[in-house]
């Protein structure tokens, strides 16, 4: 039993879409949003405040993402799927799992 055409190439969409936003999350909604509640004493803002441009600036770089991997041919658009999801993964264990205690991010020197 084959896929269908039209079902191949929404569930390409979709797959490349879901590692975008994968990827964009981590990096303008999850990272600025820990530096900011971990620094709360050193902004002027609160996280509910940054909120509604940290999701315009995610949605914005998964959909400069999806635009970038159209350019390639379709037979190469998997491989750059799985190579944004694969990023977007490492990102994820790194922010979640591999995190240090650094402490208060004032200008003083790390205690290693």
């Amino acid at each position: 039993m084959s896929i269908p055409n039209d079902a191949r190439r929404e569930r390409g969409r979709a797959t490349l879409w879901g590692a975008s936003l994968l990827l964009s999350a981590n990096l303008c909604v999850f990272g600025p949003l820990e530096i900011i509640s971990a620094n709360r004493a050193e902004f002027d803002v609160t996280p509910g405040d940054v909120f509604p441009w940290l999701i315009s600036a995610c949605l914005a770089l998964a959909a400069l993402i999806v635009l970038a991997g159209r350019i390639f041919p379709k037979r190469i658009r998997p491989l750059i799927a799985s190579i944004v999801l694969s990023i977007g993964v490492l990102l994820w264990v790194q922010g979640s799992f591999l995190r240090w205690g650094y402490g208060v991010l004032d200008g003083n020197g790390i205690d290693w």
